[in-house]
């Protein structure tokens, strides 16, 4: 393998991460529109989990 797959290789990966990271905002963002406790609960639960997975910086 040489140095242009590699590179392809890291920023495919970067992308694809990118793609997800964008959706998982989008949907996030909705959830403030028409606030309410079951809303509030799911905004919770998802900063837990990026947390977790230490996709909060």
């Amino acid at each position: 393998m040489d140095s242009q797959d590699k590179y392809f290789e890291a920023t495919q990966t970067v992308y694809e991460w990118c793609g997800v990271a964008t959706q998982l905002l989008a949907a996030y963002i909705l959830l403030f529109d028409e606030y309410n406790e079951k809303k509030a609960s799911a905004q919770k639960d998802i900063l837990i989990k990026g947390d977790a997975a230490n996709l909060l910086i």
